[in-house]
């Protein structure tokens, strides 16, 4: 990976050293070769001719071989405000430079100019005089002048926020004038590849959330548009989906001036958030391996040129949040969700504008979430999402049914308005919806797959120590949110002026969001300020604000403000303020007293509650406090409710691929037939958690005989109705689950974390019964034997009961002894399964791990420990209980164990371990064999209820995940694990997976290496490892040789002899693939055997592994005639291929020079692949590598190349790779030139499939050229008589029947 330091390393600064003072600004100007086109010299000028010029500029130097750096030493001569940082090579990253000028700088302010712009003689004073010294950063307006001359003002400036500029990049680069400090806080450009085309609008985004934008009404600068090769607009390829998936990665840290040296620029996992596979293939493709190669030709002195297209160990799934207009609150909140959830390989969230969604946005993400879309663009983005399979939900956290009636601006969703049918329709279509129980309640008619999901804070946030109470200084009383609650404080405002005339001298009022003139004066200090709209500034001010009481007043009428959350509770903690909240529903589960006050919606309980906060003591206000701040910390911070989050995504995925089954009711059906074993989720537990998140499970307890005879009946229903219905029966199960499945654990019910909350609530803010803090007063003691109880009793007891706690001895505690204990003694350390420690540690019962003396078995020091704990201090006591809580709440929470759970079906439900998996819509017939006749009954009777079960379920088309029991004898599934998807992989096994799963009778599973368990290959007949070098690779193979797995290595290229690929040690693939030279034998030697795609390939192999079978590929041939007419002038002549080609291109390259210089009607195409001598020829086509099979066939249908190349060298690396550049070429009608080598010599017959010729022959491969330009008649002979081979010779069915030979 290529660091930022790699280009710092020929850094040369020079700057006069009788330097004038320090500037209030520095100017940042990287530069290029721009001496010659002028513009150097007018940038330099407008910038030291400004008649502001208390300033310096800084220009960057990247590498001009022009003269520039002689003139800017000329420059620096005559003004000295001058600074000139000079390198020897071009970085091709303008970023970068930027951010070193900004490292450079002495200034107050930055602002930036470019070798192409010019400032107008006042831009300075008036970016400066805008910002009057304060922490915002000023923007004026930029003419674009266009090539014609013509100029534009083509976005005036206004004000902006981080919603209006979401949605565009409003400023121009060189308008802004951006506070030095405020670097140290978002970080600086982001200089990796990736973002070259749009860092500034990210940098904007980054600097918009935590400083203020302000608008300078005035032109300050002329942009001049050009278009020269090197512009990075024409360079770079425009993909905004890339954009917001990068912006979306937290990144400030990483850039700022004190840590951004060490930034990866080509990562293709930035910060360690992994690409989403098709995104990564394009920035690798379209950019990385561009970019790198260049560097490489340039002779860069960089660590090393790795390939990015590593396996990463998480890969998160990506959830593409969209809304009709941007909304700050949620991506603050989805933003921090991110931190816990990509980094785990669960899920990572991106913004697009629902007018954005365009082109291939279904390809990269992986679940759709509308968030409070009411226009059309929403339901147009559903129509597509469910076209092309991609899960939708739909985030809902007020109650828009009724919203017209509280605020005439929301006129839009009355009754029979466009918008509300819109909403209507986004929300009835949507797989799930997120949203809060109230409002799921009210939208049950409409949609009743309802899951639940909660705003959080990041515990950062939260203050780790807090601000007494003020003994002698005013108390700052105030509220922070929306202006909304106008009504509210109409009531409460008299009873604010009561307070402030009762406690004179000692209460401050201030207000945030909430305009107080309307209002009349109150007896103290008051002051307000507008809501901010970012969160995260929000959230910062708020930590500094002091506040000592919040107030949360809420009206019960009108209807919507009922579906609000107890979000202001998170913000209260933030403050760390004593919140007191209107007695209303949305409040009713808050711990009054405990960790705030309520107080019902009249003035009297209003100022009763006030003037309890004011008059209690100050232990008891700072204690509520504690237990506000830990009550979040423990239960709404992200780092405590990401599974909640996840298990929410999870959610709609499930939803979706269960479309085709829902019942009635508009929920899929799911029916558990009953497990009895330890570790299995107990079927009425299972039920209960299935309900919360929309999927109606069926709690009755069925038993498997039962289930047998209610699916016979079922049969014969359909039978005679003539199949299956396009619904399940009304009442019966749409998803049959043979037992919970194992791994995913039992669970602490919630009212038990509940219970524990509480008396962790009660320690921190100093309200406990006892001194445990506890109400109870009993102590639970679990005995290893009935001995050990005895003597524990006799032990224990006088001395307990001296202080009034009665005792109680178990072997096997019942869970509400276990919860309802003053202390439980035992050996059970662990927290990650439901057993009594477990117990404790969520009900915050004290534990006390011990064991009897070796020898003496006697217990002392017990009652020792039993003391020390009952005199521990109150925090020292809070703080043990709290970290045990939330130990267990990770593992054993019932949103923890949902997560686990949905994953697994999401699996299962992705990769079903059964040959047909159908479910009743497709309309598989039904015969009498459905039904076992008794003979058949009689015949497998030995198989008992439960294996009939199986097979009925099968024969309807019920998905059911089976039991690892039930697979380690079964084994009827087949692996194919690859490091990187290629168009192998696609090709030889995704493509025809259907058709190896017919041929087989097994079910196949393809997936990365990384995504497969090795613990999980006990339910796998054979495991093919495609490609594979990784230690990951190696530990499958292990894993299957353990669990008796046959194993064969796929092998499509000798990697072995990597370095005959190419010439350069430093080629990406040589250094890539020799590191791993080592794993690679170890794997060939390790397998059963290996699967080569010629017979040429056998002999290399051979050494490594003595069981080597060559498998003739197969090829997709299309139905009709792709053999393009021979009329068009110029004829296309074209190659496609990855990388690394150029010695094969060698006796090429003169060649393809010569015919388009000279007068021949030939037009050369490079489809991936193009030789380094011609790759800035603009006379010959450039296209970028798709690494889709599907997209790539299409595109080379699409270019109608008449003549396709394939040179190759005769190396032994060449002699074991396959011919598939004959087979596409003869697939998509294309007549090819072939080189001698020994795969086409053994495939191509000479001037009947093709022409062949000597590989290093530049004459004969020009003469093949100009023969089939010349004659269209033998280029259709060719391409047909190809095509003719590739229907006879590379048929799939061959192809599947020796595969599913090699697997048995």
């Amino acid at each position: 990976m290529i660091r930022v330091s790699d280009f710092l390393v020929d850094q040369t600064v020079l700057r006069k050293p009788d330097v004038s003072p320090t500037p209030v600004v520095s100017v940042v100007l990287p530069t290029f070769a721009r001496l010659e086109s002028g513009g150097l010299a007018r940038a330099v000028s407008s910038v030291l001719t400004q008649t502001f010029d208390a300033l310096e500029l800084i220009v960057v130097d990247d590498g001009s071989t022009d003269g520039t750096f002689d003139f800017l030493c000329q420059a620096q001569d005559t003004d000295d405000r001058l600074v000139v940082v000079r390198h020897e090579r071009n970085s091709g990253l303008p970023a970068l430079r930027v951010n070193e000028g900004i490292e450079l700088a002495r200034g107050r302010y930055v602002a930036f100019q470019f070798d192409d712009d010019v400032w107008l003689p006042g831009a300075l004073t008036a970016l400066v005089g805008a910002a009057s010294g304060e922490k915002v950063v000023t923007f004026g307006a930029a003419e674009v002048e266009l090539a014609s001359g013509e100029r534009r003002v083509p976005l005036p400036p206004v004000p902006l926020d981080e919603a209006l500029l979401s949605f565009q990049n409003r400023v121009a680069n060189n308008t802004v004038l951006v506070p030095r400090e405020a670097f140290d806080r978002v970080g600086m450009y982001d200089c990796h590849v990736a973002m070259r085309r749009l860092c500034d609008w990210d940098l904007w985004l980054r600097l918009v959330r935590h400083v203020p934008f302000r608008p300078v009404p005035e032109t300050v600068s002329v942009v001049t548009l050009r278009y020269d090769a090197r512009a990075i607009s024409l360079s770079v390829p425009w993909d905004l989906v890339a954009f917001r998936f990068h912006h979306a990665i937290p990144r400030d840290e990483a850039l700022t001036p004190a840590h951004w040296r060490e930034y990866v620029v080509d990562s293709p996992a930035p910060l360690g958030v992994a690409l989403p596979r098709k995104l990564r293939n394009r920035l690798d493709e379209e950019q990385l391996v561009p970019f790198r190669r260049r560097l490489a030709a340039a002779g860069f002195a960089v660590a090393a040129l790795e390939e990015p297209m590593v396996g990463f160990s998480a890969t998160p799934k990506t959830l593409l949040w969209s809304s009709d207009a941007f909304y700050p609150p949620w991506a603050y909140f989805l933003s921090i969700y991110d931190r816990q959830s990509a980094s785990r390989g669960g899920f990572k969230s991106f913004y697009q504008p629902l007018v954005q969604l365009e082109g291939t946005w279904t390809e990269d993400a992986d679940v759709l979430l509308l968030v409070r879309s009411t226009t059309d663009p929403g339901s147009t983005a559903v129509d597509r999402a469910m076209a092309e399979g991609v899960p939708v939900g739909y985030f809902l956290d007020d109650d828009f049914l009724h919203l017209h009636e509280q605020e005439p601006a929301w006129a839009r969703m009355a009754p029979g308005t466009r918008d509300r049918e819109s909403f209507l329709d986004q929300v009835h279509r949507a797989d799930a919806v997120w949203t809060n129980p109230y409002l799921a309640n009210l939208i049950s008619w409409l949609n009743p797959r309802s899951v639940p999901h909660n705003a959080a804070v990041e515990s950062r946030m939260l203050p780790s120590r807090l601000r007494p109470r003020p003994q002698d200084g005013r108390i700052r009383i105030g509220y922070v949110g929306g202006g909304y609650r106008r009504e509210e404080f109409d009531l409460l405002w008299p009873v604010l002026a009561r307070i402030a005339r009762e406690f004179p001298g000692r209460v401050c009022f201030d207000f945030w969001g909430l305009d107080t003139a309307p209002f009349a004066p109150l007896p103290a200090p008051l002051s307000s300020r507008p809501f901010r709209d970012s969160m995260a500034a929000f959230l910062e001010d708020l930590r500094e604000a002091q506040f000592d009481i919040l107030l949360t007043p809420l009206l019960d009428h009108p209807a919507p403000r009922l579906a609000k959350t107890a979000s202001k509770y998170q913000l209260t903690a933030v403050a760390g303020a004593l919140g007191i909240y209107s007695d209303v529903p949305p409040y009713a589960s808050l711990p009054e007293g405990t960790s705030c006050l309520r107080a019902a919606n009249d003035p009297e309980s209003w100022y009763g509650s006030l003037k309890r906060a004011l008059t209690m003591p100050a232990a008891s206000f700072d204690g509520m406090r504690r237990a506000s701040v830990e009550h979040v910390r423990l239960e709404d911070t992200t780092e405590a409710v990401v599974e909640l989050h996840e298990a929410a995504c999870r959610a709609i995925e499930f939803h979706a691929k269960t479309r085709a089954l829902r019942g009635e009711d508009g929920r899929p059906r799911l029916r558990v037939v009953p497990a009895n074993h330890d570790d299995h989720l107990p079927s009425s537990e299972l039920a209960a958690l299935l309900e919360r998140y929309g999927i109606a499970a069926v709690v009755e307890g069925i038993s498997a005989s039962d289930a047998e005879r209610e699916l016979v009946a079922l049969v014969h229903r359909r039978r005679e109705g003539g199949g299956p219905s396009t619904k399940p029966d009304r009442g019966k199960p749409a998803l049959l689950v043979e037992e919970p499945l194992t791994g995913v654990g039992r669970l602490i019910p919630e009212e038990i974390f509940a219970r524990g909350l509480g008396r962790i609530l009660h320690l921190w803010s100093g309200t406990g019964k006892n001194r445990a803090g506890l109400e109870e007063s009993y102590a639970l003691l679990i005995a290893p034997s009935k001995s050990a109880g005895r003597k524990l009793e006799r032990q224990l007891t006088p001395h307990l009961e001296t202080g009034g706690v009665k005792l109680r001895v178990r072997s096997a505690p019942s869970r509400d002894e276990v919860t309802g204990a003053l202390f439980c003694v035992g050996r059970e350390a662990s927290l990650s399964r439901p057993g009594p420690r477990a117990w404790s540690a969520a009900a915050a019962v004290p534990w006390i791990e011990f064991s009897p003396d070796e020898g003496t078995g006697q217990w002392s020091g017990l009652v020792e420990e039993i003391d020390a704990r009952l005199n521990e201090a109150p925090e020292a006591r809070a703080l043990r209980a709290s970290a045990a809580y939330a130990a267990v709440r990770d593992e054993l929470h019932p949103d923890a164990v949902a997560n686990r759970l949905l994953a697994a079906y999401n699996d299962l439900l992705a990769h079903p371990p059964v040959t047909a998996f159908a479910h009743p819509a497709t309309r598989v017939s039904v015969d009498t064999r459905t039904v076992p006749s008794r003979e058949n009954r009689t015949n497998r009777a030995a198989e008992g209820v439960g294996d009939r079960l199986r097979h009925h379920a099968d024969r309807l088309g019920f998905y059911r995940p089976l039991s690892r029991a039930r697979w380690s004898l079964s084994r009827r599934r087949v692996l194919v694990a690859y490091d990187n998807p290629t168009v192998s992989t696609e090709l030889y096994y995704r493509l025809i997976h259907r058709d190896l799963e017919e041929a087989t009778k097994r079910s196949w599973v393809i997936r990365a290496s990384e995504e497969v368990c090795p613990e999980d290959l006990y339910s796998f007949h054979a495991v093919i490892l495609q490609r594979a070098v990784s230690e990951r690779s190696l530990a499958l193979l292990a894993a299957a040789r353990r669990e008796g797995c046959k194993t064969v290595y796929d092998a499509d290229d000798n990697l072995l002899l990597i370095d005959q690929m190419s010439d350069d040690p430093n080629t990406p693939w040589r250094i890539y693939f020799g590191e791993a030279r080592e794993r690679i034998a170890r794997l060939l030697s390790g397998v059963d055997q290996v699967k080569v795609y010629s017979s040429s390939a056998v002999p290399f192999f051979v050494p490594h592994n003595r069981n080597v079978v060559p498998i003739r590929p197969f090829h997709l041939v299309p139905e009709g005639d792709p053999i393009p007419g021979g009329g068009a002038r110029p004829v296309r002549v074209g190659f496609f291929g990855s990388y690394y080609k150029d010695a094969e291109f060698e006796p090429l390259v003169p060649v393809i020079r010569e015919l388009i210089e000279g007068d021949y009607p030939l037009a050369f195409e490079f489809f991936g692949f193009c030789p380094e001598a011609l790759a800035d020829d603009p006379r010959v086509t450039r296209l970028a590598w798709e690494p889709d099979y599907g997209q790539f066939r299409a595109r080379l249908l699409e270019r109608r190349w008449e003549i396709g190349l394939a040179p190759l060298r005769e190396t032994d690396f060449n002699r074991c790779k396959t011919n598939i550049k004959y087979r596409e070429y003869a697939a998509s009608g294309i007549a090819g030139i072939y080189s001698r080598a020994e795969i086409y010599r053994t495939s191509v017959e000479d001037r009947r499939t093709g022409l062949l010729v000597p590989q290093e022959s530049s004459a004969a491969w020009r003469e093949a050229i100009l023969e089939l330009a010349e004659n269209p008649m033998l280029r259709r002979w060719l391409a047909r008589n190809a095509l003719a081979d590739l229907r006879a010779n590379y048929r799939r069915e061959e192809y599947v029947a020796a595969v599913a030979a090699l697997v048995g």
